[in-house]
C-alpha cells in the first residue's frame, strides 16, 4: 500500500513538474493564433512578433501594432509630414506569461487555466525613441482558448517636442475566442486631450460597447455601440466642435431560399 502511495505522490510530483512546460507550449500555440486572428481583424493593422521567450513557468513576448500606408495613406502622409520622421508609428506591447493548469505569479490570480498574462505598453513614433505608455492590461487563457482581459488606465498627461497628450482613465473589459470568431467589448474612455504643433482636440468621454462573432461567409454578425459624449478641435484653420456622437449597427446574415 505504502509503495502506491508513494508511486501516486512520484507521478503527481511529475505532473505538476512537467505539465507548467507543456501547457506553456499551448500557451505559445495560442498567443499565435490569437494574433494571426486579430490582425486579418484589424484592416490596416499589422501586428509583429518581434521574440517571444518561451520559460517553463514563466514566459516572455514582445509585439508592435503598426498602421499600414495601404489603409491610412493621407493620415500617415500628413504625420511624415509633420515629424519628419520615415517609419510609422507603432505600439509596442510586451507581456509576461504565466503558465497554467494553475498559473502563478504576477500576471493573475492563481486559477485553473492555460494562462495569466500582463501587458504593459510603449509607443514608437517612428524615429526608434520608445516612450512608455500608461495603463495595464490583465489577461486570462482559459482552458479552450477563450481569453478575458481588462484594460485599467489612470489619468496621467505625456508632452514632447511636435505635441501631447493629457487623458482621465479609462476602464475597458473584453472576450475573444479566436476559434468562435467571438469578440465581447464593454468599457469606457474618459476624457481626453491631444495636441500636435498649433492644433488641439478635446475628446469627451467615449463609451463602448460590442457583441460579434463571425459569420459563415467572412462577415461579423452582432451589435456594434459607440457613444462619444462631445468633440473639440482648437485649430488656427480649421476649428471645430461637435456636441455628441452615438453610433448603432446590428449585423445579421440572412438566409434566402428561391
Amino acid at each position: 500500500m505504502k509503495r502506491w502511495l508513494v508511486a501516486v505522490l512520484v507521478l503527481l510530483a511529475l505532473v505538476i513538474l512537467v505539465s507548467p512546460g507543456i501547457i506553456g507550449m499551448l500557451a505559445e500555440k495560442n498567443i499565435e493564433q490569437s494574433v494571426d486572428w486579430a490582425a486579418s481583424e484589424a484592416d490596416g493593422v499589422e501586428v509583429r512578433t518581434e521574440r517571444f521567450d518561451r520559460g517553463w513557468f514563466t514566459s516572455e513576448g514582445r509585439h508592435r501594432v503598426v498602421l499600414t500606408d495601404a489603409a491610412f495613406p493621407l493620415a500617415l502622409g500628413d504625420y511624415r509630414a509633420r515629424t519628419g520622421y520615415a517609419d510609422l508609428p507603432s505600439l509596442i506591447v510586451e507581456t509576461q506569461v504565466d503558465h497554467g493548469p494553475v498559473p502563478v505569479g504576477d500576471a493573475g490570480s492563481p486559477t485553473p487555466g492555460l494562462a495569466n498574462m500582463l501587458s504593459t505598453f510603449q509607443f514608437d513614433p517612428g524615429n526608434g525613441e520608445l516612450v512608455d505608455l500608461p495603463g495595464t492590461l490583465r489577461s486570462k487563457v482559459g482552458l479552450t482558448g477563450a481569453t478575458d482581459s481588462r484594460f485599467l488606465l489612470g489619468s496621467g498627461e505625456f508632452h514632447n517636442e511636435t505635441g501631447g497628450a493629457s487623458w482621465t482613465g479609462a476602464d475597458i473589459e473584453l472576450h475573444t475566442d479566436w476559434s468562435s470568431g467571438t469578440v465581447i467589448v464593454n468599457g469606457r474612455v474618459e476624457p481626453l486631450t491631444i495636441s500636435v504643433a498649433d492644433e488641439v482636440a478635446t475628446i469627451g468621454g467615449i463609451t463602448l460597447a460590442a457583441d460579434q462573432v463571425a459569420g459563415a461567409y467572412g462577415f461579423n454578425e452582432g451589435k456594434v455601440s459607440l457613444r462619444i459624449d462631445s468633440i473639440e478641435a482648437e485649430s488656427p484653420r480649421n476649428p471645430a466642435s461637435i456636441g455628441g456622437l452615438a453610433f448603432d449597427a446590428a449585423e445579421r446574415l440572412m438566409n434566402h431560399h428561391a
